[in-house]
């Protein structure tokens, strides 16, 4: 239609407006008949309904400004033709010409048509002329076939409308006479869409023109958060010429979509008291994300996204504090052990024996800790310091620690000290090793301890 638009005078911009419409579709009345010329051939599957092809109107002018109508006499014939039930519509590629009788014939037995239905805007002697015609495959001649010559370009559309109500009606034996349904929505914003008798018409639709007469039933449906949703069902008598409103109301939330947001509010409050949980909150505030990543439907729920947008930020504020309170900023272990060893103790050094160990650390950023601790054995005459590493995890109530040192002992050969461990919030678990050097073995054994 903006082609249309922009290729015609500006002084007929407006009236061209006010005749047209975004969506000019039409519909038709119940099932009826079909003509006496309607030839045998039915659907694949033992359908009874004769098969109908319909062709993409040629546009035999080559000006642009012509599609839209093309465009309108297409869709209006192949919407009424649907809604009438009495045909299995088959919607045809678009042809660079109208096809001659011998092409049709080979068309219509390939797809097994019964009739072929199309449409041609032509100049005639300088003059628009607009043709709708009717292939019959038995008959293997065009049998019908209807012509308007608007008088002039603001007539075009009125001319389709006459052109495609003669010819369907004449096709098919059902009195055809349009109406238009005006589509108001009176609750929340948010996309829908329109369904005529089943048959889908378009999304947000506030304006439906060429409706076929009759009783219709009008739907409107929208994907939600829970699926497919019927807003509006009823059915409307229309009358040739008439137009009719009808109203529907989109809601904010449905009651289902209600529920899910409650049960995903209920689990994180009954969990949020528990930090340590943290995966699992994490895991509900992104369900509850992706469950209303989409919300055209009710572009309200922007409140709703907010409102759990912003307890995800309390909690995560809450969870820092709190995972700060796991991890202080001074550490000071203490832990006592025992070291065993096979054999006799000759061969060892430092002899098996008691072993208690003090240290302090401190955090730097949010997960390391270094500090030293102060490593005492029964057969070491000073105390050995020892280089002490930690590290916590962010939200995790363990920490692991690893302290190592080679005590100078020139005699001895500088034993090896080493203490590996985790912590538990206060309690720590360690194993501690002392080697001396090639020729000696290795002396072990565990270390518990408490964190201040």
């Amino acid at each position: 239609m903006m082609r249309l638009l922009r290729s015609v005078p500006f002084g007929l911009l407006i009236v061209l407006v006010l005749l047209s419409s975004p969506q000019r579709l039409a519909a038709d009345p119940g099932p009826t008949s079909a003509s006496a010329g309607t030839a045998v051939p039915v659907g694949p599957g033992g359908s009874e309904l004769p098969r109908v092809g319909v062709f993409p109107t040629v546009n035999s002018t080559g000006a642009e400004q012509y599609d839209a109508v093309g465009r309108v006499i297409y869709d209006t014939t192949v919407l009424t033709l649907r809604l009438i039930g009495a045909y299995e519509l088959v919607e045809l590629p678009p042809a660079e010409r109208l096809p001659s009788e011998t092409e049709l014939l080979e068309r219509a037995r390939e797809q097994n048509l019964a009739n072929i239905v199309l449409a041609d805007i032509r100049l005639d002697q300088g003059e628009l002329a607009l043709e709708m015609s009717v292939f019959d495959t038995l008959q293997e001649r065009i049998t019908l076939s209807q012509r308007e010559d608007p008088p002039g370009l603001l007539a075009v559309f009125e001319a389709t409308d006459t052109l495609v109500a003669e010819l369907v009606e004449e096709f098919s034996g059902v009195p055809v006479g349009f109406a238009t349904l005006v589509l108001r929505n009176a609750g929340e914003p948010g996309r829908y869409n329109v369904y005529l008798d089943g048959e889908p018409l378009g999304q947000d639709i506030r304006r439906v023109e060429r409706i076929l007469m009759g009783e219709r039933r009008v739907e409107i449906r929208q994907q939600r958060m829970i699926g497919e949703y019927i807003v509006h069902t009823e059915s409307v008598l229309l009358g040739a010429g008439e137009q009719r409103e009808l109203a529907f109301s989109i809601p904010y939330l449905i009651e289902r979509e209600r529920l899910v947001l409650e049960s995903f509010e209920r689990q994180i409050q009954s969990e949020i008291e528990r930090p340590q949980n943290e995966q699992r909150i994490e895991q509900l505030f992104a369900d509850v994300e992706a469950t209303l990543a989409e919300i055209s439907y009710s572009p309200n729920l922007t409140a709703e996204r907010q409102r759990f947008a912003e307890l995800h930020e309390l909690w995560q504020q809450d969870f820092e504090a709190w995972s700060l309170r796991l991890r202080p900023r001074w550490v000071f272990p203490v832990s006592v052990g025992y070291s065993f060893a096979p054999g006799s103790w000759d061969d060892y050094y430092p002899e098996p024996g008691p072993i208690s160990v003090v240290g302090a650390s401190r955090r730097f950023g949010q997960r390391l800790y270094l500090g030293i601790d102060i490593f005492m054995l029964s057969h070491i005459p000073v105390p050995a310091p020892m280089l002490a590493l930690g590290w916590h995890p962010t939200g995790s109530a363990m920490s692991y620690q690893v302290s190592a040192v080679a005590v100078p002992d020139e005699a001895e050969g500088s034993p090896i000290l080493l203490k590996a461990g985790v912590t538990y919030r206060r309690y720590s678990l360690h194993l501690h090793l002392a080697r001396q050097g090639p020729g000696r073995n290795i002396i072990l054994g565990p270390l518990v301890g408490l964190r201040f």
